[in-house]
């Protein structure tokens, strides 16, 4: 039935295709997580100096400037972990590296629905998978380049999830 691609090239195809899935839902869980770390950071920042400047102003209730005397400290530990740890940087890298990988999901696809067309051809398929394979390397690249490691609890249910959705999505269509 598919003597036009050979069995390995359509098992590699769907291989780049279930990680493409992957790191697609891995790249937008990790983007969330450090939104909710920068948002976070900057939360307890503006807090504690709201703390500080109406502990200065004398118009803080008398049970909380015990609370108000560390909420300069505070500010000054978020600041510097912000500033080493720059989490704006990092999310502004996530988000975009997470748009890429939708659009390299995208590309995955139609890639994949190419190899039962009857002109489809090994070096054609493998050229396009090395193409997208390179981007999806330079996509990552940049997450390395941020000083982000692999997060392998998120990966492994980024990975499960991607397994479940296309294993259930084309057993579907069969």
């Amino acid at each position: 039935m598919f003597d036009h691609v050979s069995a390995q090239t359509r098992n590699e195809v769907w291989q780049g295709y279930l990680d493409a899935e992957r790191l697609n839902r891995y790249y937008y869980r990790l983007a969330n997580k450090y939104k909710r770390l920068y948002y976070s950071i900057k939360f307890i920042i503006a807090f504690a100096a709201v703390g500080s400047l109406t502990r200065l102003l004398g118009t803080l209730p008398e049970s909380w400037t015990s609370v108000a005397d560390f909420a300069p400290l505070i500010v000054l530990l978020f600041v510097i972990l912000d500033l080493v740890q720059d989490y704006g940087k990092k999310l502004a890298v996530l988000n975009r590296v997470s748009k890429d990988f939708q659009k390299r999901l995208q590309e995955w696809k139609m890639l994949w629905h190419t190899v039962d067309k009857p002109d489809a051809k090994d070096e054609d398929l493998l050229k396009q998978m090395n193409i997208l394979n390179r981007k999806a390397a330079e996509s990552s690249a940049e997450v390395l380049d941020v000083g982000l490691g692999e997060n392998k609890k998120l990966n492994q249910a980024a990975w499960e999830e991607a397994n479940e959705v296309l294993s259930t999505h084309y057993a579907m269509q069969d």
